[in-house]
This record gives structure tokens, sequence and C-alpha cells, in this order.
């Protein structure tokens, strides 16, 4: 028997799951069946019957949890020694290896525009979470002052009220001259500054309620601009989450056999198989 001794890595980092062995072929003390290790950590630490020249073992490994078919893309050598690493017993399907190495590369490439345009997404969401933050601040300011300006107009419309009701009541019959009798109601003076004084709070009013009609006005728009900003921020969260779902994906990307691939593994075993 052979040790094998060494590190795998598996999708993300150090392989913690299984690796998976069986005969290239029908030689002297081959395995009757499949066989399996358990893994830790991506430490390895097996033995196996060496092998003929022609006859490599087919060899594959999954994470813990994985449930994608298996492969077998990797040809191990196993000579008749007592120890060897897994770099040299796969130095046999090196250019195989290269192949996953420069597909799991463009994954990497991939992983990383990704999450350059996930970046620069969380920006924006962020920069219009804070407008929107600004923007609702202001609308509760005019939504406070619109209310604070209907007050204050409902009690200068009762003070006006009061006002006229004192207006209307007749005063007291006033005798002039000696030979002739008129009766002539004059209001008080003090009754006429009141209203006249109530006059100008009028028109202080009437400019309160223009003022206040062009805050609600801008308030409105506010709130319009603000759906907008929600419906954007909505739609940047979309997008945020297709993201990381592609991000997710790419972390655990699944080992496929293209066509390609087989036909060069396909050619590669007439090759050892003379």
């Amino acid at each position: 028997m052979t040790r094998i001794v060494g590190f795998l890595e598996g999708v993300n980092g150090a392989l913690n799951g299984r690796l998976y062995v069986k005969a290239g072929g029908a030689f002297i003390g081959a395995p009757s069946k499949d066989l399996s290790f358990k893994v830790e950590d991506g430490l390895v630490d097996i033995e196996l019957p060496p092998c003929p020249a022609g006859m490599p073992y087919f060899v594959d490994w999954k994470d813990a949890g994985d449930i994608t078919r298996l492969t077998y893309m990797e040809r191990w050598r196993v000579p008749s020694i007592s120890e060897i690493t897994i770099d040299d017993a796969r130095g046999v399907s090196r250019q195989g290896t290269l192949r996953q190495n420069v597909a799991r590369k463009g994954d990497a490439l991939e992983n990383i525009a990704l999450r350059n345009e996930l970046s620069e997404e969380q920006e924006k969401v962020r920069l219009l979470e804070e407008q929107n933050t600004k923007l609702l601040r202001q609308l509760t300011e005019a939504e406070s002052n619109a209310a604070a300006a209907k007050g204050q107009a409902a009690a200068l419309a009762a003070n006006l009220s009061q006002a006229q009701k004192k207006a209307h009541k007749p005063s007291e019959p006033v005798v002039i001259k000696t030979e002739h009798v008129i009766e002539k109601r004059i209001g008080p003076d003090s009754l006429i500054q009141e209203i006249a004084s109530y006059q100008e709070e009028i028109e202080l009013l009437k400019q309160a309620n223009t003022e206040l009609k062009d805050e609600i006005n801008r308030a409105m728009s506010v709130s319009t601009h603000f759906a907008n900003l929600h419906a954007e921020i909505d739609r940047l969260s979309n997008e945020k989450r297709q993201l990381l779902l592609r991000i997710d994906q790419l972390k655990s990307p699944v080992r496929q056999s293209s066509a390609l691939r087989n036909e060069a593994i396909a050619n590669l075993d007439k090759l050892i198989n003379g």
C-alpha cells in the first residue's frame, strides 16, 4: 500500500467532505469497489494499492451537503513506494487540472466584478436613504407648520367673529341740540379701533394663508419626490438581492463536464491506454 498525504480545497476553502476514488481498470490489488474517504479541514491521509502506468485512479471530491454529480475529473498515478504527496499523484492529470483552474479563475473574476457592482449599488441605496430621511424630515416640518397655521387661522376667525358681534350691538342714544332731538347711534372709539385691528389681522391672515398654500404645495412636491425615491430604493434593493443571489451562486459553483472536456478526457485515456 502507498500512503498519500496532502491538502485539498473545496468550494469555500479547505475541503470538509469526502474524497471518492475508483480504479481505472482491473489490476493486481485493485479495489473491488469504489472507495470513499472522509476529509476534514482539507487534510488527506489515505492508503491505496499501487496502480500500473496505464490504469490511474479516477478521483473526485465534494463538500458536505453538496448534491452535485461526481465527474471524476482527476487522474491519480500511485507508484509502488511507501509514501507520496497528492501533488505527485495528480501529476497524471495536470492538463485537466489546468482547465479547472482557468475556469475557477474566470468565476473569481466575475465574482469580483459583481462584488464591485454590488458595492456601487449599495452606495446608491445609502445616498438615496439619506436623501429620503432628509426629505421625510422636511415633510414632517411642513406638515407641522401647516397644522400650526391652521390653528392660528381658526383662532383669528373666532376673534373676528366676536368683534363683529360687538360691532352690531346698539349703543346708547345721544341727544344733541336743544330745539331738535336727533337720535344717532355712534360706535365707541375703542370698538372702532378693535375692528381696525382685526381687519389688519385679517390681512395678515390672508398673507399667512397664501404662504401656507405655497408651503403645502412644496410639501406635496416633496411627498411626490419622496414616493419616487421609495420606488427607486425598491428597484435598487431588488437589484441588490439579485446581485447577492448571483454572488452566492458563484461562491458555490457546480462542476459540470462539457462536451469538449469529456472529449479531451477520452483522448487522454486513449493515450494512456496506448
